[in-house]
């Protein structure tokens, strides 16, 4: 009978030394799973890449973009943009002029699970005093190592006509 508990405690001894073990095995792999499903808010990233035009901040703009090269940049006359390089020497310029005003009004967005659109519609004056002319502006991110990151970026001008359609 003594070596049958002995045996007994022993036995249950080791089953608890392997539960804690897988445990402490286990642990780690629920919690990285637990951090990859969370992705950051797109609401957040989008802010922060307006923000960052705004306040015509080059370094923070760059953060927001895509870690590739490439990043078309469509703008309201259909010229066009490849690189993400061509795109921060278009946005040094543009950020060093003090002139031009911009509002911007959320229209809608769709967010997935690693890529997000927003649509905006924006006014956009050369200077204080000039006149508004308004655009959409789709935005389309992707999530990049857990950070939304800007991938494409489109244009559209809106045209008196259509001004007055969506103003009715």
């Amino acid at each position: 009978m003594d070596t049958k508990i002995v045996s007994m405690k022993l036995m249950k001894n080791t089953f608890k030394t392997i539960f804690f073990a897988s445990v402490l095995i286990v642990m780690p792999v629920f919690s990285a799973c637990d951090k990859a499903v969370q992705a950051p808010s797109f609401q957040v990233a989008l802010d922060a890449h307006l923000a960052t035009i705004a306040a015509r901040d080059l370094g923070g703009f760059m953060a927001t973009l895509t870690k590739g090269d490439t990043l078309p940049m469509i703008f309201p006359d259909g010229s066009m943009l490849q690189s993400k390089d061509d795109v921060q020497a278009t946005h040094a310029e543009w950020f060093g002029d003090t002139d031009w005003r911009m509002g911007i009004e959320h229209v809608s967005q769709v967010v997935g699970s690693d890529v997000a659109v927003a649509l905006l519609r924006y006014s956009y004056r050369d200077t204080p005093e000039g006149d508004d002319r308004y655009a959409h502006l789709a935005l389309t991110f992707q999530l990049q190592d857990g950070e939304w990151r800007l991938v494409m970026d489109q244009n559209t001008r809106i045209t008196q006509l259509t001004q007055q359609k969506t103003d009715n």
